[in-house]
Order: structure tokens, then C-alpha cells, then sequence
């Protein structure tokens, strides 16, 4: 996907509308302020007319008004400044905030497989950089574009009125100098753009370090992680430096064209002295104007580069913010409502990819309160029919029915809390074991959440934690072993109580001795609930009422444990005696 610049100024439109007033409040602080700066060269000009015609009273009485006057100005100015920056102060971090928000929201909206393609620091630091990008976007049009402009407008009208022909130089040469400017700072963009992306993903393959750390360590690894980040920081260091030169070279042409300007007023100011339409006084006026605006001239050279870089490094967060999600509700979609819990695969097909076909026409109906497992080879199809019925993918062809509603045309947020989930690998947050059980239920009491960790077997290895329920148990659960990780993602599922229940070998890390205590909590969270068990070890589903042999996308074998092992030359007899035959 493409994102343009005027996407994302269109964006940040959308972004800010509730924020208008303060945007306009800071604005037209500042521009007042500006203009009030203005008057300070006016009053020394008079300053030079008053001196200029020697001392008496009267003179005196004069000078002490324009002191008055000059601290008028003075106070006006600081008035504005001051309620600009207490309006910026009190009212842009809730801007920020809200930016930061809209683009968390935004990636939480994606569907599963953008997730499975994109690392997790480099998204995070997309977020970042979207808010980042507004506030710099804000800052310099705000506190550099907008003085500028103001002086420029106001500087013309007031020389225009005295002196038309240095009026007519100052604005054709401003107007040059903005020109030239914004399009070299838009030639550099394409570099900023490729700063931007090295940026995101020297970001992303740090994340990915820290957060495989144990790998890192255990294979030894830490040399090749090195260089590999090394490689990426000097890609990143490639493009600063290519996009810091051009700063350099534009400098240089800011200042050549700030010496020729004021060279050439200075001639047009000595020629109007000698042709008598000037006095000295007015000289001391234009010097005055001219170094206003060379002041704010020179800042706009920068600001109008950080806004480029600025809408380059908000692009990446654009392209997700823009990006038509796969998986999306319909239009006012009502919510899953679950009376039995009878689910159905109907003609069901599904692709990863060209390549990779997961499911070929597959059908399936699991009765309401029946306890289904699915077995098979590797790569048969067992976790992507898991994976559908969560909805994380939309299938290519047929539809899944829960109790007669097709899950596509009901919302996805309430599909998945009628779904109790445990995946082979326990999901945990870097939060409290309380944090983390409770999040299945977040208004569920602590009596509640102890009750499921007491029916997952997890209670007793928790109260020996040195702060129990609030330990917290570091990132992925690294704290806690897998065995007690697995506990804690049971007892989310006891706290959910949900009316269907999806498990990916719930008692894969356990030891025996749990696993038995486990099983037995299984039953009583089984208890008159449509379950489905994708298996890898056969004893664990021995009980279940009907297992399904996958392979290839669809169904070759089913029915009991007693059934299928009794089928000569069976997969599913074939897989149990592997598995048993020690």
C-alpha cells in the first residue's frame, strides 16, 4: 500500500477534530504575539525622529511616552506568549495521548496473519512515530511557520505603505526563498522516508533480541545478534547521514540567500536616501524588520524540513491506519447468542497462501455438550480448524455455523468470549498472575479468580509465590515454569466459563502428577460444554466422544478411542502405537 502525503495530513485532520479549538487558541495566541513584536522596531524609529531634532521638555516628555509605549508592547507580547504556551501545556498531551490511542486501537484491529508477519518492536514503534511526527508537525507550524508568515504579511503592508520598491524585493525574495526551500526539503523526503524505515526496523530487531534473549543465550548466539544489529544501525546510520548533508548543503544556501537579501535592501535603502523618499529613521525601521525575519526565515528552513521528515516517518503508521482489515465485522452485526453450542464446518476451505492449503472441503458437525478431538500428522489441519472457528482467519469457501449462525455475520468480540481458548503455548502478559487470570473476566472478584486458579490446580504453587496473586511474573510468564504457566491459562479458562471450549493439549507442560490433578479439573470444566481438543499426545483424549483423524485438510478416520484402535493398518492405531509401544 501507498501512503501519500496528503494521506496522512488527512489523517491527522480526522485525529484532531475534537481538538480544534485548542489548535485555533494557540494559533491566534501566537500571531498576535508576533505582530505585537513588530511594533518594537516602529517605536525606535521614533526613537531616532525624536533625538534627531536635539534635547528640550518637550523631547524628554516624548521619550519617557515612547518608553511607555515600548513597555506596552513588551507586555502584550509577553501576555500572548505565555497563554500560547499555557494553552500548549495543559492541552497537547491529551492531543498526544489520543494519537497514541488511535494507533494502538488501530493495531488491535488487525486480524491475526498482519500479525504473524510484522515484528512487534518495529509495530510498536510505529505508534510512536505517528505521534511523535504530529507533535513536531504541530510544534513548527505553530511556533515557526506561522510567526513567519505573520511577519512577512505584516512587514510588506507596513514597508509597502513607505517604501513600495524594498515592500516588493522583501516579498519576491521571501517568497523565492520558501520556494526553493520546501522543494529541496520534498527531494530529501525520499531519504527520510528510507531513515524512517531503517528506524522501524532496527527498532523491531532489537525488540526481537531482548525478547529472545534465553535463545540467545542457550545457542551461544550473542556475536551473530550483534552484528546483525550492527548491520542494521549502520543501514540506519547510511540514510542520517546522506539526509544530514543535505541539511548541511541547505544551510548553506539559507545563509548565501540571506546575505544577497540584505545586501540588496541595504543598496535599495542607500539609493532611496539619495533620492531623498528615505530618511535615516527609516533605515533603523527596515533593519529593525529585516532582522525579525531573518530570524524566523532561517527556523523556517528547519521547520519546513522537520514537517517533511516528520510526514515521512508518520507514512509507516499510515499504511496500517489505512489498511482495509481482512477479518472485519459486518455492518451493524449482531452478537453471537449460544443456546446449545452445536458447531458446523460446511464445506470448508482454506489457504494460507497459493501454496499451502489447510482444509479441502471440510465438513463437520459437533453436537451440542460433545467432546471432539482432533489428531493427526503435523501440518494435517488440526490447529487452523481452531484458528477458524475463533474467526483469526475467514475462510475461502463454506461457513461455520454456531447454533445455525454463520460466525461471519456476528460480532468477532463476542464470538471469542463464548469461546474458552487454551493454546498449547500459554499466552501471559508481563502483569500479576491476578492481572492475568482475571483478564477473561475483567469485573470478576479475587474470590472468583482464586476459585479457577483452585479448579486449574494452580492455587497452592501461587500462595508459595512471594507476593502470591500480585507476583508478577515477568514477559511471556518467563518467571513461572511451563508447567505453572499452563495452570494459569486453565484457570482463565475455569474464570471465562464459557459454553464452548477450544484447548490445543492443555496438559502438554505438565508433569504426571499434575496432569492427573488436571485432568480431573478438565472434567468438571468439560461438564455439559461443547469441547474441542486438538491432541498430540493419544492417552490425554482416550475419553473423549468421538476423535477425528486429519490429514491432508479432511477428515480420514473417526469415531472412540476404542473404535479407531481397533482399525488394522488405521492412522490414528498406527500413531497410538508409536506412542505407546515404549
Amino acid at each position: 500500500m501507498t501512503v501519500t502525503n496528503r494521506d496522512i495530513l488527512r489523517l491527522w485532520r480526522e485525529h484532531t477534530r475534537g481538538y480544534r479549538v485548542f489548535l485555533v487558541s494557540v494559533f491566534i495566541s501566537v500571531v498576535i504575539a508576533n505582530a505585537c513584536q513588530l511594533g518594537v522596531p516602529y517605536i525606535f524609529k521614533n526613537f531616532v525622529e525624536l533625538f534627531s531634532h536635539g534635547y528640550d521638555a518637550s523631547v524628554l516628555n516624548r521619550a519617557y511616552t515612547l518608553v511607555i509605549g515600548l513597555l506596552g508592547v513588551e507586555l502584550v507580547t509577553f501576555i500572548f506568549f505565555r497563554a500560547a504556551e499555557f494553552i500548549d501545556s495543559t492541552h497537547f498531551p491529551k492531543l498526544n495521548s489520543h494519537l497514541l490511542n488511535i494507533g494502538h486501537a488501530a493495531l488491535l484491529r488487525q486480524e491475526h496473519a498482519f500479525f504473524e508477519k510484522e515484528p512487534s518492536g518495529a509495530l510498536a514503534r510505529r505508534v510512536t512515530q505517528y505521534a511523535e511526527s504530529f507533535e513536531t508537525v504541530y510544534e513548527r507550524l505553530m511556533w515557526t511557520l506561522a510567526p513567519t508568515v505573520t511577519n512577512i504579511v505584516l512587514v510588506s503592508v507596513i514597508l509597502g505603505s513607505r517604501h513600495w520598491s524594498i515592500a516588493a524585493l522583501l516579498i519576491i525574495w521571501a517568497l523565492a526563498y520558501l520556494v526553493i526551500i520546501s522543494r529541496f526539503s520534498l527531494y530529501k523526503m525520499q531519504f527520510d522516508k528510507k531513515r524512517a524505515a531503517a528506524d522501524v526496523a532496527t527498532n523491531g530487531l532489537l525488540t526481537d533480541t531482548v525478547a529472545n534473549h534465553y535463545l540467545v543465550r542457550l545457542l551461544n548466539r550473542a556475536r551473530f545478534e550483534e552484528n546483525s544489529y550492527k548491520r542494521s544501525t549502520d543501514d540506519l546510520a547510511k540514510w542520517q547521514i546522506k539526509s544530514w548533508l543535505l541539511n548541511t548543503k541547505l544551510q548553506a544556501a539559507q545563509s548565501i540567500l540571506m546575505i544577497t537579501i540584505e545586501a540588496a535592501v541595504v543598496i535599495t535603502a542607500i539609493q532611496a536616501w539619495q533620492a531623498g523618499t528615505l530618511v535615516f529613521s527609516d533605515f533603523v525601521l527596515i533593519q529593525g524588520f529585516l532582522g525579525l525575519m531573518f530570524m524566523n526565515l532561517w527556523n523556517v528552513g528547519y521547520a519546513i524540513r522537520a514537517v517533511y521528515e516528520s510526514i515521512a516517518n508518520a507514512q509507516s503508521m499510515g499504511k496500517v491506519l489505512l489498511r482495509a482489515g481482512r477479518v472485519v465485522d459486518i455492518p451493524q452485526a449482531p452478537k453471537l447468542k449460544i443456546k446449545t453450542g452445536q458447531v458446523e464446518f460446511q464445506a470448508v476451505t482454506f489457504s494460507y497462501s497459493s501454496k499451502q492449503t489447510a482444509l479441502r472441503n471440510f465438513n463437520l458437525t459437533v453436537q451440542p455438550g460433545e467432546k471432539i478431538a482432533f489428531v493427526g500428522p503435523s501440518g494435517a489441519g488440526k490447529s487452523t480448524i481452531g484458528k477458524l472457528l475463533l474467526r483469526l482467519y475467514d475462510t475461502d469457501q463454506g461457513q461455520i455455523l454456531i447454533d445455525g449462525q454463520n460466525i461471519t455475520q456476528v460480532q468477532q468480540g463476542s464470538l471469542r468470549e463464548q469461546i474458552s481458548n487454551v493454546p498449547q503455548e500459554p499466552l501471559l502478559f508481563h502483569r500479576s498472575i491476578l492481572e492475568n487470570i482475571r483478564y477473561a473476566r475483567p469485573n470478576a472478584s479475587k474470590a472468583e479468580v482464586i476459585a479457577a486458579a483452585k479448579a486449574a490446580q494452580a492455587d497452592e504453587f501461587i500462595t508459595h509465590l512471594s507476593k502470591g496473586y500480585a507476583t508478577v511474573i515477568g514477559e511471556r510468564g518467563t518467571r513461572l515454569s511451563g508447567g505453572e504457566r499452563q495452570r494459569v491459562a486453565l484457570a482463565r479458562a475455569f474464570l471465562q466459563n464459557a459454553p464452548i471450549i477450544l484447548m490445543d493439549e492443555p496438559t502438554s507442560s505438565l508433569d504426571s502428577i499434575s496432569e492427573k490433578a488436571i485432568q480431573k479439573a478438565l472434567k468438571r470444566l468439560f461438564h455439559g460444554r461443547t469441547v474441542i481438543v486438538i491432541a498430540h499426545r493419544l492417552a490425554t483424549i482416550k475419553e473423549m466422544d468421538r476423535i477425528c483423524v486429519i490429514k491432508d485438510g479432511h477428515i480420514v478416520e473417526e469415531g472412540t478411542h476404542q473404535l479407531l484402535t481397533e482399525l488394522k493398518r488405521g492412522t490414528y492405531q498406527r500413531l497410538w502405537q508409536i506412542q505407546t509401544k515404549n
